[in-house]
């Protein structure tokens, strides 16, 4: 087995490339060591200067999440890496992208060799049950299309680190399952799919990726309790609602609970 030190192994940009194949030619790769968050640099940037770049860091001091929750990100242990895409036009179904990201990722811990991989509503990344990684999609908009920073973490080697016992809810680290797994060769094999990804919703929309979306769902049909509007909805989980939400069989039958509106409590009474 690879032994690697406690603060984690250093990323690689040639390695980082090496394992993105093709897919990492196609866009400039940064790499970066102490930032406050991938996603906030890429939007600091012009429009065309994000424009097809990956940017990696080796640690966030404020790495963020969905609705603005922090993302631990300590220093080599995980991968933090934003993608700067544009899409002209601008796709009408742009709100789907979230979910093309989260499938992205899936797919990306499945070809290292992960398995039992989940996606919970609408781009958490699941492994054994547990959180293992999340995805954060900001766009803005600019003449003739929209621009997209897609940002995702991923715990690599999270076990070991102080500061992981103090994360409330439960966690997975890939290392878990693939004890040999460097961070070079997450971070590719993610960069290779987003941009793959990113290339295929850009030309042909959400049908690509609806698929594997419904095989990875880990809440479709599990009893969810929903934080709307200041309120709680109880009801079973049916899947995706047309406009890509949770569409959620409650007590006056099927409502569709978008991103940014709720937030999943529990599944089968377990907090998430």
């Amino acid at each position: 087995m690879t032994e690697y030190a406690d603060a984690g192994d250093t990323l690689v940009l040639s390695d980082v490339l090496e394992a993105a194949g093709s897919a990492g030619r196609r866009v400039a790769l940064e790499r970066v060591e102490d930032i406050d968050s991938t996603n906030a640099e890429l939007l600091r940037r012009a429009p065309a200067e994000r424009q097809a770049v990956a940017l990696l860091a080796e640690h966030q001091s404020g790495g963020r999440g969905r609705r603005g929750r922090d993302w631990h990100s300590p220093r080599g242990r995980n991968v933090y890496l934003s993608l700067g895409w544009r899409f002209a036009p601008a796709r009408s179904d742009l709100v789907m992208l979230p979910l093309v990201v989260a499938v992205a990722a899936a797919r990306a811990l499945k070809s290292l060799g992960a398995t039992d991989i989940g996606i919970k509503w609408p781009n958490d990344l699941w492994l054994d049950g547990c959180k293992v990684g999340g995805c954060l999609v900001e766009t803005t908009s600019s003449a003739g299309g929209m621009d997209a920073v897609i940002g995702v973490g991923l715990n690599v080697g999270m076990t070991g680190d102080p500061g992981a016992r103090n994360i409330e809810r439960q966690w997975a680290d890939l290392r878990d399952q693939l004890p040999d797994l460097s961070r070079s060769r997450a971070a590719g094999a993610l960069l290779a799919h987003l941009v793959r990804a990113a290339e295929a919703f850009s030309a042909a929309g959400f049908a690509g990726f609806a698929q594997d979306w419904v095989r990875m769902d880990v809440l479709r049909g599990r009893t969810v309790v929903i934080e709307r509007d200041g309120a709680e909805l109880d009801g079973r989980a049916l899947g995706l609602g047309a406009g890509g939400g949770l569409l959620v069989d409650g007590p006056d039958g099927p409502v569709e609970c978008m991103a940014g509106e709720v937030r999943v409590h529990t599944v089968d009474g377990r907090p998430l």
